[in-house]
């Protein structure tokens, strides 16, 4: 205990000054997030503070410095032939880590709860989850600069791997894009990430093998992108549902051709639409259900298969050939909708009958209690958090709209329902929960901040609107193939 005391005392000497201003970035960091003011128009761009990227990258370069003290990698430190041991040592460097970074960060989370209207003790486990995700990024960390010779190298590695991270969250959060959130293929490669590093920390600080614990770290590096990579969606979407499967009695779900609709207007000249109705059948009561279009394909006479693509960034959306979603307009009313952006693709299509074959996710939601929104005035929306709703009138009957924003604790449900007050609280919602506020092309999950937001406007009305929570109920697979199924009979004319 001494020698880890004497260790200690030593590195917080050398370090004061970076450990200092890691304090100042987090009090700034915590004075944002607690005085960010509620969503009221026009203030909508009041956007991301740079400190969700910088703090971070902060903190893995003060948990560098931290441990270069006394470098694992190499044979020429002092503290190996000394009578120091390894336990003194990692206990040294554990215990300034945890005082300089979790511990602040544990404080300023509770502040911000305060500060915005909540109570830190009603939330502790989300508190401490909040640590383990921070413990998830800082393993990465810890095992890089447990493997290199100084502080110079672990720059290279993490500016390698930031460059690389920056050009792929270019890729999985495009502007516009769709949310996504039955993609596991984040979740699957950081959990992969972490436990490599969690190896690698491990062996250096046990055995000190540099060039195993290098191989071990360049092998989780590529299991992780790996698996991001090659994953496919009909893997991520039946995964999620594996995870979080429906309840009993709400599977299985078949899906069919539904010849008795007929009535879908296409507003697009510009591009082939075709819109086939289908129908549900076993769907549960008293539920909403969202469906998301996972896969399909298109396969003629001849056995060639025309896949439909799924634009992972700006340059891939420019190119698109064929782009499908599932679509409701009113209740029990579904279409399968295929924009053919490539003439060249509709010709080949078009004139045979073809096979569809489609990968549909069901995701069950069970609506919560409905509480009316009072204008410019926050109220508490159980499984919401404190809710806002503020109104803009404008010449243009399309901008009278109302703005709804929400913020939690905790993570409730993905989706909230919003509807004029009086009514049942029975529609699927289309405001997703995210960061509302963060127009920028890095990732949308507040993961450095205690409370998640979502918000969206919606047409205004001459009453009140009610908000209420969709909560989750879990997921399934709906397979759909239809066969001999011409196209042109399913085209869509824009309006004359």
């Amino acid at each position: 205990m001494r020698l880890a005391w004497q260790i200690l005392r030593k590195d917080v000497e050398r370090l004061r000054w970076a450990i200092l201003l890691a304090f100042v970035l987090l009090a700034i960091w915590t004075y944002q997030e607690a005085a960010r003011p509620a969503f009221v128009w026009p203030n909508v761009e009041v956007g991301a503070s740079w400190l969700n990227l910088g703090l971070p990258f902060f903190w893995s370069l003060l948990i560098a410095l931290v441990i270069i003290q006394d470098p694992l990698a190499g044979d020429r430190q002092f503290w190996v032939a000394l009578p120091c041991g390894r336990g003194p040592l990692a206990l040294a460097k554990t215990a300034l880590i945890v005082a300089s970074i979790n511990v602040p960060y544990f404080l300023a989370t509770s502040a911000i709860l305060i500060a915005r209207g909540f109570n830190p003790l009603e939330h502790l486990p989300h508190l401490f989850w909040k640590q383990f995700v921070l413990l998830g990024f800082m393993l990465p960390a810890i095992a890089v600069v447990a493997v290199v010779k100084n502080i110079s190298q672990y720059l290279l590695v993490v500016i390698t791997v930031a460059a690389g991270f920056i050009f792929l969250n270019n890729r999985v959060n495009r502007p516009g894009a769709p949310d996504n959130f039955w993609d596991v293929r984040w979740t699957i490669a950081l959990v992969t990430l972490a436990l490599g590093a969690l190896v690698v920390a491990l062996l250096q600080f046990a055995k000190r093998s540099t060039n195993f614990a290098r191989a071990v770290a360049l092998l989780a590096f590529v299991a992780a992108a790996g698996l991001y990579n090659e994953l496919s969606r009909d893997t991520s979407a039946a995964l999620k549902a594996a995870i979080e499967p429906a309840p009993p009695g709400q599977t299985p779900i078949s899906a069919q051709l539904d010849n008795s609709e007929t009535r879908y207007t296409s507003y697009d000249p510009r591009l082939t639409t075709v819109a086939i109705p289908i129908s549900f059948t076993q769907l549960p009561t008293g539920a909403a259900t969202r469906f998301d279009q996972i896969s399909l394909n298109l396969i003629l006479p001849s056995g060639e298969r025309v896949a439909a693509d799924w634009p992972t960034s700006n340059s891939e959306f420019w190119h698109r050939r064929i782009l499908t979603s599932i679509q409701q307009f009113r209740p029990g009313s579904y279409w399968l909708v295929i924009q053919f952006y490539d003439a060249a693709v509709w010709k080949r299509v078009r004139s045979a009958p073809i096979t569809l074959e489609s990968r549909i996710l069901a995701s069950f939601h069970q609506p919560g209690r409905a509480t009316t929104l009072v204008p410019n005035q926050p109220i508490h929306v159980n499984g919401l958090g404190n809710c806002t709703a503020t109104a803009r009138d404008g010449t243009d009957p399309y901008m009278r709209v109302e703005t709804i924003a929400c913020e939690s604790p905790e993570y409730g449900s993905r989706e909230m329902g919003v509807g004029p007050a009086g009514a049942a609280p029975m529609g699927l919602g289309y405001l997703r929960r995210r960061d509302f506020f963060d127009r920028s092309p890095f990732p949308h999950d507040p993961w450095l901040s205690p409370l998640h937001r979502v918000g969206n406007s919606v047409g205004r009305i001459d009453g009140q609107w009610a908000a209420w929570p969709l909560l989750p109920r879990g997921n399934a697979i709906v397979d759909l193939t239809l066969r001999n199924l011409d196209l042109n009979s399913f085209k869509r004319e824009p309006p004359k």
